[in-house]
């Protein structure tokens, strides 16, 4: 499917959470100008993501180096012995002691998460899902929830992404208003799609006391911070 402009964004949005809410297992790929990136799905959550001008050494190595954890002198020379066959970049990284696996499993996560916001930020693309029942990803990463993917990005790319406006934060607390006008600017899709009819969401809203945060509500129902956030967005 193809879509244009601003209403692009916000159709990826309606796309991506459709595919979290059904638990969806497959590749979305997502193809801009100059630039295509394929979104790995396992039960609804996002585990994986590659892209065709920037391999996951690549993405890989900037992430590690940003953190201090590998020079790009040393990463790039166990990517030169990957290629001569001497087993996956991942393990080198690990087998030669500068990162463990729990710090590894972060970093590609983080790397997911950037791929998957600079979607978001993108103004003209074509997209498409394939459906599977299983698909390849790192063993143990944990997966990235739409509603966390789509609550980080807002606050990372402001206007520039789908979800303009201020984000509620975690520790927000919100109180019931009888003000006129409260629907002007509400957008029906997103309300739909954020809380997709389900009754813990509309418990949450119901539960606005003006004493507790966004999280304490969460926890309360048992929704993750991130679903009470674009719930309540």
């Amino acid at each position: 499917m193809e879509a244009h402009g601003s209403e692009v964004s916000r159709e990826l949005v309606d796309v991506l959470l459709t595919l979290g809410r059904l638990r969806r297992t497959g590749i979305l790929t997502v193809q801009g100008n100059q630039q295509i990136v394929g979104m790995t799905f396992l039960d609804g959550q996002i585990v994986a993501t590659d892209a065709l001008n920037e391999s996951l050494e690549e993405g890989l190595g900037a992430v590690l180096a940003s953190r201090e954890l590998v020079s790009a002198e040393d990463f790039a020379s166990m990517v030169v012995e990957y290629d001569a066959g001497g087993g996956r970049v991942t393990d080198l990284l690990i087998e030669r002691g500068f990162v463990d696996r729990e710090q590894l499993l972060d970093a590609q996560r983080w790397h997911c998460y950037l791929l998957c916001r600079q979607i978001l930020g993108w103004a003209d693309f074509e997209y498409k899902f394939y459906a599977g029942s299983e698909v390849a990803h790192e063993e143990g990463i944990r997966g990235i929830a739409v509603e966390e993917l789509l609550v980080r990005a807002a606050e990372d790319l402001g206007s520039e992404g789908p979800l303009p406006g201020t984000m509620p934060a975690a520790d927000a607390v919100y109180e019931r208003t009888d003000s006129v006008g409260g629907d002007v600017g509400r957008d029906e899709l997103l309300i739909g799609l954020a809380t997709d009819g389900d009754e813990l969401t509309d418990n949450l809203v119901e539960r606005v006391d003006g004493r507790l945060t966004v999280t304490d509500l969460a926890a309360e129902l048992g929704l993750s911070e991130f679903e009470a956030r674009l719930a309540f967005y």
